[in-house]
């Protein structure tokens, strides 16, 4: 089960990071992460190798995609409403993709410190969607996800309205859009993950076929992508929405 914590670690392995051919030999703390003090950029090349006496070398590689700027538009304080009374505010994401390449994001909505109460028991609701772009990446509405990524297979070298919705909340003034370029690793698996969580909920009655998470590793098994991400901020308090 990918959700359950890690009770146990891999050391003395030598981990070394490669960008382009320069190679960095991580570091082994106490919280038992290997950690470069690098910071990674776009359109550089990375390799990972992982060695250890007992098990095989295990390989994997990625090159980042660059940042991707993006406006706000035609916000609406509540829009919708659930089948529990939770109301959920709407906001267009538009940005411009690249004509020359398959490009690929992830969206996502966050928000921001309550600002009216103390609590902390407010509704977040994650990130939802009815946009064509998202629909057919086979993520539906009614299904709680925190980001959703996506391709350009739809739009590719035009510009994109992608339509998404929020938790509405007056006891929060700002919420913050996410919009990532993410490498097509990051993509494929985010996508297998949220297949594997859809049909984590599945039961005697809603079965459905395993799914299985992507994997770039040589000889191993797990996750090695990256992205870039721009981040901006909608005012979304008002007395009226009250």
């Amino acid at each position: 089960q990918i959700t359950e914590n890690i009770n146990s670690f891999l050391v003395g392995a030598t981990v070394v990071l490669f960008t382009d051919t320069i190679p960095d030999t991580l570091t082994f703390g106490e919280d038992h992460w290997y950690k470069s003090k690098q910071i990674a950029f776009p359109g550089k090349n990375y390799t990972l190798r992982v060695s250890h006496t007992d098990f095989e070398e295990a390989l994997s590689g990625d090159a980042f995609p660059s940042p991707v700027s993006f406006k706000l538009e035609n916000f609406v304080a509540r829009d919708i409403v659930n089948d529990w009374g939770d109301y959920f505010s709407s906001i267009d994401v538009v940005f411009n993709d690249d004509p020359y390449r398959n490009d690929f994001y992830e969206v996502k909505a966050k928000i921001g410190a309550i600002v009216r109460k103390e609590s902390n028991g407010i509704f977040s609701g994650g990130t939802r969607s009815n946009d064509i772009v998202l629909k057919n990446e086979g993520y539906t509405e009614g299904i709680y996800t925190d980001d959703m990524a996506f391709s350009d297979a739809l739009f590719n070298g035009d510009t994109c309205s992608l339509n998404i919705h929020f938790a509405y909340n007056d006891n929060v003034d700002y919420v913050y859009i996410i919009l990532r370029s993410v490498s097509e690793n990051y993509y494929r698996y985010k996508k297998s993950l949220y297949r594997y969580e859809v049909n984590s909920f599945s039961n005697i009655l809603n079965s459905s076929n395993p799914v299985g998470l992507y994997s770039n590793i040589e000889n191993g098994y797990g996750i090695f992508a990256g992205y870039s991400e721009t981040v901006d901020s909608m005012y979304t308090y008002s007395e009226q929405h009250e």
